[in-house]
């Protein structure tokens, strides 16, 4: 009886553990489809690590051959559900080359990426480069891929969250021109002084 009482309390402590983590303001739940995977590395030589799921990523590729995709979520600040927490991720890259590519090229671009936390007056913005592998679903007008390591530094401005961030995760975007261009020219808005 000890055995299956012990069982239920430690399955209700992974339960509580997992809904507060699901709850941290800045660390969300592991979703299947897009998601990023961030280390901070501090000054004090301690190792953060979040994982920030987005529920909205679209995509668009541009006149001249350049992929955009956005990623978005929002969500409550810790302690006050009047108060959100924006991210807005974009990744920016050449998608079709104009150069002979070998066969691993075809599946991989570079490029950069610019990560922004809007916390009502606060924001903070990260940019760097990365590499992400893709594939395009063209039936279903979808880029699905992963984005391998992607250091990145603080842009500007706010209260810094992270110090350094190595980024790297899997997104699922389908294609939306008008939200790449409303999301893109909002984050544009934090990014001029």
């Amino acid at each position: 009886m000890n055995d299956n009482l012990n069982k239920r309390k430690s399955a209700s402590l992974r339960c509580l553990a997992y809904l507060l983590a699901c709850l941290f303001p800045i660390v969300g739940c592991q979703q299947v489809g897009t998601s990023l995977h961030i280390r901070d590395y501090r000054n004090d030589g301690q190792v953060v690590q979040y994982a920030q799921p987005f529920s909205q990523a679209y995509y668009d590729i541009n006149s001249a051959g350049e992929l955009d995709v956005i990623l978005r979520e929002e969500v409550p600040a810790d302690g006050n559900p009047n108060r959100n927490i924006v991210q807005i991720v974009h990744i920016q890259s050449i998608w079709l080359s104009r150069y002979p590519q070998s066969k691993s090229e075809k599946g991989q671009i570079s490029g950069g990426i610019t990560y922004a936390i809007i916390d009502g007056a606060n924001v903070s913005v990260y940019s760097g480069t990365g590499s992400t592998h893709f594939s395009h679903d063209k039936k279903k007008d979808i880029v699905s891929g992963s984005i391998g390591r992607a250091v990145l530094n603080i842009r500007s401005g706010g209260i810094p969250v992270f110090r350094r961030a190595e980024v790297k995760g899997t997104f699922v975007a389908q294609r939306n021109r008008r939200e790449v261009v409303r999301l893109t020219n909002q984050l544009e808005r934090y990014l001029t002084p």
